[in-house]
């Protein structure tokens, strides 16, 4: 089966409809980006998002810092030499 993750940013997700002949196929989860996530020290920090004018890492080796393996949008910025 696969999850479908539905990120809110600045809304509200109300019902998410699936055909009937998806629903054994497809799962989803609504992921609320305006709550604050705490971190492991009990700090808490707003959810991780690109910031406009930086260049972020999309792809790349499988030790790259970048978004397809799992990094953060943070993590996956990419320094100017």
């Amino acid at each position: 089966m696969k999850t479908i993750k539905i990120q809110v940013e600045g809304g509200v997700v109300q019902e998410v409809t699936i055909p009937k002949e998806y629903e054994h196929l497809i799962d989803y989860e609504v992921i609320d980006l305006d709550t604050e996530e705490p971190k492991e020290d009990g700090d808490a920090v707003k959810a991780d998002k690109p910031l406009a004018g930086k260049v972020y890492a999309l792809t790349g080796g499988p030790d790259a810092a970048c978004i397809a393996n799992g990094n953060s949008w943070s993590e996956s910025v990419v320094e100017e030499d």
